[in-house]
């Protein structure tokens, strides 16, 4: 049993290093961006405030690469 599940996880873990390998380090900038901006948007509307998408975006993406298109 546990020798199945150690197999399991180490396919799992080989299948997940091939999907992570063939993702740009723009698209995890991409992914982040997205991840935070929602947060950021959300909070502010429970605290009663409405930012606006995109000076969120702007923001997040000065902070994690300048460079960042």
């Amino acid at each position: 049993m546990i020798d199945t599940l150690a197999n399991k996880l180490e396919q799992d873990h080989e299948i997940l290093k091939e999907i992570t390998s063939n993702i740009s380090r723009n698209d995890l900038l991409k992914a982040q961006i997205n991840a935070i901006e929602d947060g950021i948007f959300y909070s502010s509307l429970i605290v009663g405030e409405r930012l606006k998408r995109s000076s969120i975006r702007s923001s997040i993406k000065k902070r994690l690469d300048e460079n960042f298109d």
